[in-house]
């Protein structure tokens, strides 16, 4: 004998999903800002912004964008308490999630803003820390994403960053981002680090958006 579904109990299932779906984007929607580390120092004014509540942003006046044609990386650290870190992500992981970062912008930036070593006066140098790191679970996603058509485990990942004038040393821009993963996000709630990367091909798309338009 057969045995027989109810095409109820599918229309059900799928009205669940499309609710636990829009409840994840609100509250994904209700992000807020990383907490400060120092590795921006206290004293820079950092303001929210009100199109993205996770973001705090702080700019000089002068400061011109467009007058940068090429950039100084340097090696982005880690803001973490290793005994925090290790809970969920060990320091080797997080080196390499660095080095990923940087390699992630300077991939982005390449040909149009070159990555050089020297203080030039169109070179623009980037400090940036990681401060948060928030891995994500692919097994769980897997489980429910086949049961309720949705990933449930958002990984995420914060950062601080400087932008100076490579040859004065003037502070020019400073920022505090923190970024989540989204259930939308399917490919990326399979892979551990998966939503920690999109954040930093994110993050080098914004810097080489703000280079060519000055925003």
């Amino acid at each position: 004998m057969s045995k027989h579904v109810s095409p109820h109990g599918k229309n059900n299932r799928y009205i669940a999903s499309v609710l636990l779906v829009l409840g994840l984007l609100v509250l994904q929607g209700c992000a807020s800002a990383p907490p400060r580390t120092g590795f921006v120092p206290g004293h820079v004014a950092l303001q929210p912004v009100p199109e993205d509540k996770s973001l705090l942003w702080w700019q000089h006046p002068e400061f011109k964008w467009q007058a940068y044609r090429r950039v100084i990386l340097d090696p982005v650290q880690i803001q973490i308490d290793p005994a925090q870190a290790g809970k969920k992500v060990k320091m080797e992981e997080l080196q390499s999630l660095a080095d990923k970062l940087r390699t992630t912008v300077a991939a982005e930036l390449a040909p149009e803003y070159p990555v050089v070593d020297t203080p030039e006066e169109d070179v623009l140098r980037i400090r940036a820390a990681i401060t948060e790191i928030d891995p994500a679970n692919p097994t769980l996603n897997v489980v429910t994403a086949l049961a309720l058509f949705v990933p449930m485990d958002m990984g995420g990942v914060s950062i601080e960053a400087e932008f100076i004038d490579s040859v004065t040393g003037r502070r020019l821009a400073a920022m505090a981002d923190q970024k989540k993963g989204s259930p939308l996000q399917l490919v990326s709630s399979l892979k551990r680090f998966g939503h920690v990367q999109a954040a930093f091909d994110q993050w080098a798309e914004a810097l080489k958006s703000a280079l060519a338009q000055n925003p």
